[in-house]
């Protein structure tokens, strides 16, 4: 079993203050602060080409070829002075293109997740039982990964960064384990039943106090599942806040140039977008 620190929930698990980063002279991000607690979940918005997937890549690992200024800590302690086992055991990353032409299984893949730990076969193979059912995905277990579909492929990605972060493991400890999975586009090729099971995923690991952050065009589904939102423009944030602050007409004529109408979800009274 890895040693665990435990984290009070008023403590924030993530902050981020003032990042800027720039290749050459084109300036990818200017002084972007944000900060999440344990549990929370964190929808970064914008336009392609704002600068979301960089966020997300330098919160986990600094960008090649980047210059940058500002800090990034996980737990309280700076990001450059976490142990890359630790970092990976701890912060998890799917990005938006996972290429994989290997003839891996689909267990295979998962497994891959496990790399950081150290926590046996048994610890292991419940965990993999207990997220393939949870993504739909045990009758794909011995298939081979390039030859399922793209959502396919998108579920399995999924599992391979939920076993990276012992998500659904069953076991009190990781209960009080810190904890940040970023996730870029996650509902990119999953079909509305699917992308329906993410959110409860999602709403699954808030209960056992991970933190999400997540890039997602898909403003609606975003609006369900964000506690916060972050809205950027061409790299710098545009606003800041809860769904009701964020997803505003005004805010979205800024961010990403439309004209659209805001209406209030029947059942859950979060803000949805009529184009």
């Amino acid at each position: 079993m890895d040693n665990v620190t435990a984290l009070d929930r008023n403590e924030k698990l993530l902050s981020v203050k003032n990042l800027t980063i720039s290749v050459g002279e084109k300036i990818l991000l200017k002084d972007v602060s944000l900060s999440l607690y344990a549990g929370e979940v964190l929808a970064i918005l914008g336009a392609n080409g704002a600068g979301k997937s960089t966020l997300l890549n330098h919160i986990i690992e600094k960008v090649p070829h980047s210059q940058s200024g500002g800090d990034v800590n996980f737990c309280q302690q700076s990001l450059t002075e976490l142990a890359p086992q630790k970092r990976a055991q701890q912060m998890a990353l799917l990005t938006q293109a996972s290429r994989l032409s290997f003839p891996f299984t689909v267990e295979e893949v998962i497994r891959l997740g496990r790399t950081p730990h150290s926590t046996g076969k048994q610890f292991d193979d419940d965990l993999l039982a207990r997220i393939l059912a949870r993504l739909d995905i045990a009758h794909l277990r011995g298939q081979l990964y390039p030859s399922l579909s793209g959502g396919e492929q998108q579920r399995v990605n999924l599992a391979r960064v939920f076993a990276q972060l012992s998500c659904f493991s069953g076991h009190d400890s990781y209960n009080i384990t810190p904890r940040l999975l970023l996730l870029d586009e996650p509902c990119a090729a999953l079909d509305i039943q699917h992308q329906q099971q993410l959110l409860m995923l999602i709403q699954e690991l808030q209960c056992d106090n991970i933190a999400v952050i997540l890039v997602a065009h898909d403003l609606n589904w975003a609006s369900q599942c964000a506690d916060q939102f972050l809205a950027l423009k061409q790299g710098e944030v545009i606003a800041q806040g809860d769904a009701q602050a964020v997803m505003t007409t005004e805010c979205l004529r800024k961010v990403y140039g439309v004209e659209a109408s805001i209406i209030e979800h029947p059942n859950s009274g979060r803000p949805m977008v009529i184009m």
